[in-house]
């Protein structure tokens, strides 16, 4: 939380001594990403070539999920041009919250997209599925390419004390995207083994420096940040 007493400069000594690799902005907990009391930890993120992921999903009853509309974001890489940017989640359930995330990764080089819950969706909220997610992800993909899209989980999922139910969704949901080229092809849509590498793994890894793809890591550098 950016207004915790101290937070930026626990950002900034987390990613000098390498336990941060990246910041998660939640919108939802009261502020806009492109509320001022962000950028110097967008500054921060910048000088030490570090992501900023920002979540955009819908989240009642108790999170406020206006905060979470993309379009927001808009200012963000306006600002930052040069910021590596991981819009979380597509906007789900809205498809018109997909299709400003869409835009914006299609105009800002420097974005990344995850789908997460757009795959399987949720019970009674009549958005998602395999179909559904499987299709939006080729769109991405055909949009900005499989180079900018990072696989998700939408949660953590480890033995806690939600059970081992938890454990299953991940093992379901990692299946689901090893499977992907087969899966989709029930559904007209084709994918490569190569492109379900770059999302699994190798895409994050390379945003966060510990994956060496120089055929991926040209990109324009604009040089400057809020320029107005």
């Amino acid at each position: 939380d950016a207004r915790r007493p101290g937070s930026l400069d626990l950002v900034r000594s987390g990613l000098k001594d390498g336990r941060f690799k990246g910041l998660k902005v939640f919108p939802e907990v009261g502020y806009f990403p492109s509320d001022p009391i962000l950028y110097p930890f967008y500054s921060a993120l910048l000088e030490a070539g570090a992501p900023a992921a920002i979540c955009t999903n819908f989240e009642p009853p108790f999170g406020r999920s206006r905060f979470n509309d993309p379009i927001y974001i808009t200012d963000v890489v306006a600002d930052f041009p040069d910021l590596n940017v991981i819009i979380f989640h597509a906007g789900y359930p809205f498809d018109h919250w997909f299709d400003i995330c869409l835009l914006i990764a299609r105009s800002a080089l420097n974005v990344y997209l995850t789908v997460e819950p757009w795959l399987w969706g949720y019970p009674g909220w009549g958005q998602g599925g395999e179909e559904e997610g499987i299709r939006k992800l080729a769109r991405i993909r055909d949009t900005i390419g499989a180079h900018r899209i990072s696989f998700g989980t939408d949660g953590q999922f480890a033995n806690t004390n939600w059970g081992e139910g938890s454990t299953r969704t991940y093992v379901n949901q990692v299946t689901l995207w090893k499977e992907l080229p087969e899966r989709a092809k029930r559904y007209g849509v084709n994918f490569s083994q190569e492109e379900v590498d770059l999302m699994m793994g190798l895409n994050l890894g390379r945003l966060l420096g510990v994956v060496d793809m120089p055929e991926y890591t040209k990109k324009r550098k604009y040089g400057w940040s809020i320029l107005m």
